[in-house]
């Protein structure tokens, strides 16, 4: 709480606490959703976890505190499967049709992963956007052999404009939000998500959202008003979607990043505003 009475947003730790305070407030299963992304920034009930997934189930379907705490107490010992085979939105809608505990908690039992195996869709698909960013990059570079190491590093320029260093002095003096900021992609955190390493949600929701909006923006043109926002709004949708399929939240105008992104898609160069947001939001 001490964050709120500070006037900043807080952040999402023990994802338990969280749901215990909308249970204690007596929230519905959309408010709380609701809460989560608006509160802390962040997605609601990220199904692969077995507390989310719990609480998920017990919110839609109006079920007691005491019915909570039976279910995340039977549900402790579950064993994580080895490989993701059911996708996120599947998970979900699967969970909303069962209205049983002991039924429920059979298929948890099946579902139950543990963190290198969240996301595993939003890593394929930020895979995939690389490999179309870095055949722009070629095309530039015909005439010479890169090394990984370098294409990693020209990647992020070509996203962020420079090579941005998350942790470096200029990051903390940066005039933009820390909201912005923070979890922004470097060479290395790239090259852990292409090797399919853990990483944050932060992380694979704005690396994700980086690419998107790279690649859309290199081919579109921006060159009138109408057409601007007709961009814009495919932009949206078609970013949305994606998010919305890797159990990610949806784009959301107060979250700083998601804002200004949108604000720089608004321009008539949206890539090279973006750089200058970053650049004069630098010290």
């Amino acid at each position: 709480m001490q964050e709120w009475i500070k006037g900043t947003t807080p952040g999402v730790t023990n994802r338990r606490n969280h749901y215990d305070l909308c249970y204690a407030l007596e929230m519905d299963f959309q408010q709380t959703a609701v809460f989560f992304q608006k509160h802390y920034l962040t997605m609601p009930f990220n199904v692969k976890s077995s507390v989310d997934a719990v609480f998920m189930y017990a919110l839609y379907h109006k079920k007691s505190y005491s019915a909570v705490t039976e279910l995340l107490e039977k549900s402790k010992g579950f064993v994580s499967q080895e490989n993701a085979h059911t996708s996120t939105s599947q998970i979900i809608s699967t969970i909303l049709d069962i209205d049983d505990n002991e039924k429920f908690l059979r298929y948890l039992s099946e579902h139950c992963y543990n963190n290198e195996q969240q996301f595993q869709l939003a890593k394929s698909i930020i895979s995939e956007e690389i490999e179309t960013v870095r055949s722009i990059l070629l095309r530039y570079e015909a005439d010479r052999i890169l090394s990984p190491e370098r294409l990693g590093s020209l990647t992020i320029e070509a996203l962020l404009g420079v090579k941005y260093q998350g942790s470096s002095k200029k990051s903390k003096d940066s005039k933009l939000p820390k909201r912005f900021t923070e979890s922004l992609p470097n060479d290395v955190t790239l090259g852990k998500i292409i090797k399919g390493d853990v990483a944050s949600y932060d992380l694979l929701r704005k690396t994700l959202m980086l690419l998107k909006f790279y690649n859309f923006y290199y081919e579109a043109e921006n060159t009138d008003p109408n057409t601007i926002g007709g961009n814009l709004m495919d932009f949206y949708e078609e970013l949305n979607g994606v998010l919305i399929s890797c159990g990610f939240a949806q784009l959301y105008v107060r979250h700083p990043f998601d804002c200004l992104l949108l604000y720089c898609a608004n321009s008539y160069d949206p890539i090279d505003t973006l750089y200058c947001v970053i650049q004069n939001g630098r010290n």
